[in-house]
């Protein structure tokens, strides 16, 4: 069994433990933020239009409809990353807490918890930008060249797909940004918890792909006869489950900047322990030595063994060489000894 599928297997058990409803509600509250977002930046499209750029109160009231419709999805996202700590804490417990849904709104948690979505949500708009750029840009010279409108319009099409696949994959660096906080991250800066879910992943980007991949057929039965409401919980459950295990495997290499003791989901760790909290500086990964050095490390002291082990057979030898002296020189003095006993007996037989 491949790790997909025994990552699949275990989201199936989980949900299994009475976690099914509870998940399917936790699953409605989070899309509904960005049900939300979209709503009101629907409204903004009714003020689109070909001269909006000459029309500057339109223009105005487009921004600031698109505007709130941001800050509607940042202030309500605490309510995403409940989801995810609901989803974590059901790993360890036979059923899972649907007031963890809303456990960032308390006191305390809120503000950071909005400033790390925040964060998030500006590197994903900036991503959005840079990939869609090139298509945005295809599609408004074909405005101006309508000799080769056509062949712009098929062009930005193209660059539409390539655009969503590599905003898709880049965007992945991120994803284990909300489960590194409400694990045992959470007393950490946001940019430490970015940096941290974009080392995890870039070591283990293939098991985190794989993991998606293996959901296509899933997501293609949600247009046919699945509904998306049971899908997505056993998606996230799946996808949770997937950062906790490559989370693991981070934390197995103790030359790793984010390898520490691990702290109990759900308990303040507001206080750090100074010699962990110590290990997370901005320039954490920068520390950790290129993998070629290690190697070279690994090869020196093997060579360094190596030499230590033909040192000793050297050292037998020579003990061994010692003892067959020993022996010859044994019998050498047990000759003499004889040569001076025959002499004795003739000297005996005369008397």
């Amino acid at each position: 069994m491949n790790t997909e599928a025994s990552l699949k297997k275990q989201a199936k058990s989980i949900l299994a433990q009475n976690n099914w409803v509870k998940s399917i509600v936790g699953g409605l509250c989070s899309m509904s933020v960005l049900g939300a977002f979209l709503i009101i930046f629907n409204f903004a499209s009714m003020y689109l239009s070909e001269d909006i750029l000459k029309k500057p109160t339109e223009l105005g009231i487009n921004i600031a409809i698109s505007v709130a419709a941001l800050v509607v999805f940042i202030l309500l996202s605490p309510v995403y990353t409940g989801y995810i700590r609901f989803i974590a804490r059901c790993k360890g417990q036979e059923t899972g807490d649907i007031k963890d849904i809303f456990y960032y709104f308390q006191r305390g948690k809120y503000a950071d918890t909005v400033q790390l979505n925040l964060l998030l949500t500006l590197k994903k708009i900036a991503l959005v930008i840079l990939f869609f750029i090139p298509a945005a840009a295809a599609i408004t010279c074909g405005e101006f060249f309508t000799d080769i409108k056509t062949i712009l319009q098929i062009c930005a099409m193209w660059l539409l797909i390539l655009g969503a696949l590599g905003y898709f994959l880049v965007s992945r660096f991120y994803a284990l940004t909300q489960y590194l906080y409400v694990s045992d991250f959470h007393y950490r800066k946001e940019r430490e918890l970015t940096k941290a879910s974009s080392y995890i992943v870039r070591k283990n980007f293939g098991k985190i792909i794989s993991v998606y991949i293996s959901f296509i057929p899933w997501m293609l039965l949600c247009f046919f006869a699945i509904p998306a409401v049971m899908v997505y919980p056993y998606f996230k459950h799946t996808t949770v489950l997937s950062y906790s295990y490559i989370y693991e495997l981070a934390n197995e290499n103790p030359q790793s900047p984010y390898y520490h003791s691990n702290y109990p989901l759900g308990e303040s760790t507001d206080e750090a322990r100074t010699e962990d909290t110590a290990r997370f500086t901005n320039n954490a990964v920068s520390e950790i030595p290129p993998q070629g050095v290690q190697d070279d490390k690994t090869s020196q002291e093997s060579l360094t063994q190596g030499a230590q082990d033909d040192k000793m057979p050297q050292e037998s030898l020579t003990q061994g060489t010692q003892d067959d002296k020993t022996s010859q020189e044994s019998l050498s003095q047990g000759n003499q000894d004889e040569c001076l006993s025959q002499e004795s007996q003739p000297q005996i037989n005369q008397a």
